[in-house]
């Protein structure tokens, strides 16, 4: 009887060791992130889809990021039609970023915007738990408010809007300590009641060539 304690015992300790220490990777991988994320040059895009049985929405951004400045490229979709281009540079002076937006025939200062801004900090913040780990691939439980929420500089939905959770699926990059990719689906994200009118929603980031040394030369004079 004692042996079989001593085993669970055993069992027990292995398995409490492993989801200590797949967190602490976790959390390791989100702090190293969060450290390097204004520190180094790399490439993100973005899709933004939105469908139902009536339409279908979608935006593409393509963000190169190196020292201060994030050339943007942001693309518009509906029903698989192009429907619009924007063309933004972001320049960070005095630890605020310039918007220059490309109007046809040149380059335009503008006022700030709200953003595209991948906040990683949420990734740590706000995962109700880690529900598996296979070699570079996470898979985290949210709440699809926390989720949506991830690429705003602001609290867009808050918990009354959208308090159910969702899975959302976390890659390393096998050569660096950064995130290669974020990736998750909210079914009904409008909470419709009839079933022609609910609108689904996802998301897909990928961050490539990090910690490059590339230069963005401006098309235009500060």
């Amino acid at each position: 009887m004692k042996k079989i304690i001593y085993i669970l015992i055993i069992v027990l300790c292995f398995i409490l060791s492993y989801f200590i220490y797949r967190r602490l990777s976790f959390n390791n991988l989100i702090n190293d992130v969060i450290d390097h994320d204004t520190k180094i040059n790399y490439d993100t895009m973005i899709q933004l889809t939105l469908d139902n049985q009536s339409y279908s929405s979608k935006i593409e951004l393509d963000i190169r990021k190196a020292d201060n400045i994030k050339k943007i490229t942001i693309n518009n979709y509906r029903n698989n039609k192009l429907e619009s281009n924007i063309y933004e540079y972001w320049i960070k002076e005095n630890k605020k970023y310039i918007t220059y937006v490309y109007n046809g025939i040149e380059f335009e200062k503008r006022k700030s915007v709200n953003m595209i801004n991948i906040d990683y900090k949420k990734l740590k913040d706000c995962i109700l738990k880690i529900k598996s780990k296979r070699k570079n691939t996470y898979i985290v439980s949210m709440k699809a408010y926390d989720a949506y929420n991830i690429i705003y500089g602001s609290e867009v939905l808050s918990k009354k809007d959208l308090n159910k959770k969702i899975d959302v699926k976390i890659v390393k990059d096998d050569n660096k300590n950064f995130i290669k990719e974020i990736s998750y689906k909210i079914d009904n994200l409008n909470n419709s009641s009839v079933d022609d009118k609910k609108t689904n929603y996802s998301v897909k980031i990928k961050n490539i060539n990090i910690d490059n040394t590339n230069k963005i030369k401006l098309p235009f004079k500060r």
